[in-house]
């Protein structure tokens, strides 16, 4: 029995009926090539397979071509009405967007996956493979004499290089360091030891260049176009050494400054607050310097007076220029300050005092006006944030399981948002990468999840 009783679930039956309906895409594209093939669209009077299919069943030309496509690419034997065991699970949606994949990169994904995450990774494909095309153009471009050895021996040691450039691996060097020592003197390192130090979700995917690297717990695949290899973790290491040359072990940032060029994504960022390149206080100390200027000096309601003619006295007209330099508005004045005269005339006291509460009304009403608009641009306002974060528990249920709430690492480097089925998807937030696993019980109330998926 189907309940549908929120978005999550619209989304699960969807996707399990996608996944029937596969077997049948795939005997329509077997039926729509066999006749395309045959050309028995003449006995009707069609002038194609697509001008049948337009007017029996409304498909155009884009959709009788996928579907053709899937029955190319996914069936056995490659013309056949039975789909490859392997790609059983996926609905149509998916399937089409794996056309354009190689067969590699195809056997990285799995059907929990969403389509746009299949999308995100065919995108990074193209960019790895226009990167790739322009290297061996510029390779193949330069005189003979001078002309650079394309990469040697073996995808990861063609690869790492880049990979460890990219900010978000070399931020996980510090953490790598004592597994590269261990396996420079010869120790035996743990190859999941190694997975979560370089990728503390367990599994996901990089684009490094023009290569497509893989991360899984049973090993790292490295994809350069059509080439696909595997590695175990360890492979990594023995990589990062070969690089290493006569770059001195003693500690992490020098080693990873001898072989890369750079300092560490952190000490680069340290040096940057130290120093900041227009010659300017940091922010910290502006905000200090700011606080301070803005901190009203105690007894300085204690200078407002007021002359026996009626005007404001020397302290008075100090106050009001504080108040003005500052962009405060006006609190309650001494009574003092404002006086009649005899002719029921105000005061000089008395005009500036109404001259400086007009003009500083102007920034009150701006702020109020901002405000306003903020709240109906549907933006909360700094103190209404507090209120609006999510308990980890709602009637009793927790909040983590049911997909509503994202667990957080301590070190704030990744993220995860869990499904009551038990997929759920850890995102690194750094770059924005992701990988999606699996959870036999919640991690935060340890309830069992997958039961919804197996019913």
């Amino acid at each position: 029995m189907i309940q549908i009783e929120n978005m999550e679930d619209v989304e699960r039956e969807i996707d399990r009926a996608q996944r029937k309906a596969c077997t049948s895409i795939v005997e329509i594209g077997f039926i729509l090539r066999k006749a395309d093939d045959s050309e028995l669209y003449r006995e009707r009077g069609y002038s194609s397979i697509f001008s049948f299919a337009k007017e029996a069943y409304g498909w155009d030309k884009s959709r009788t071509s996928r579907f053709m496509a899937i029955n190319r690419e996914y069936s056995e034997g490659g013309y056949s009405a039975v789909l490859k065991k392997e790609y059983k699970g996926f609905g149509e949606a998916k399937l089409s967007e794996m056309l354009q994949l190689p067969e590699g990169i195809r056997e990285e994904l799995n059907p929990d996956m969403k389509r746009d995450e299949i999308r995100d990774i065919k995108q990074e494909y193209r960019a790895a493979e226009e990167e790739r095309e322009v290297r061996e153009f510029e390779e193949a471009s330069v005189a003979p004499a001078q002309q650079r050895p394309l990469p040697s021996g073996s995808l990861m040691g063609s690869c790492i290089k880049e990979l460890f450039s990219m900010d978000e691996y070399a931020r996980r060097i510090p953490v790598l360091w004592e597994y590269i020592k261990k396996y420079r003197e010869g120790g035996a390192v743990n190859e999941q030891d190694v997975l979560m130090a370089v990728r503390p979700s367990g599994s996901g995917y990089a684009r490094a260049g023009r290569y497509m690297c893989f991360f899984r717990r049973n090993g790292i695949s490295v994809v350069l176009g059509t080439r696909k290899e595997m590695f175990r973790h360890t492979d990594m290491l023995r990589a990062l050494l070969e690089l290493s040359g006569d770059a001195a072990f003693d500690e992490p940032g020098s080693w990873y400054r001898d072989v890369f060029g750079r300092e560490l994504p952190e000490e680069e960022e340290k040096t940057a607050q130290e120093k900041p390149a227009n010659g300017e206080s940091s922010p910290g100390k502006r905000h200090s310097e700011k606080k301070k200027k803005k901190s009203p000096r105690k007894g300085a309601e204690k200078e407002v007076k007021s002359s026996a003619n009626g005007e404001s006295s020397p302290g008075d007209r100090n106050f009001e220029k504080r108040e003005e330099s500052e962009g405060k508005p006006a609190g309650k004045e001494p009574e003092a300050a404002v006086e009649e005269t005899a002719n029921g005339e105000s005061s000089p006291g008395d005009r500036n005092f109404e001259k400086r509460e007009e003009s500083e009304g102007k920034p009150e009403e701006n702020e109020i006006e901002a405000a306003a608009k903020s709240s109906a641009n549907g933006e909360s306002s700094p103190g209404n944030s507090d209120q609006e974060v999510l308990p980890e528990e709602v009637d009793g249920v927790c909040q983590y399981c049911n997909g509503n709430k994202e667990i957080e690492s301590s070190d704030r480097t990744f993220k995860i948002r869990i499904t009551p089925a038990g997929t759920a998807r850890i995102e690194e937030t750094l770059e924005g990468s992701f990988g999606i696993v699996e959870f036999a019980h919640c991690p935060k109330c340890g309830r069992a999840l997958g039961q919804e998926e197996a019913e």
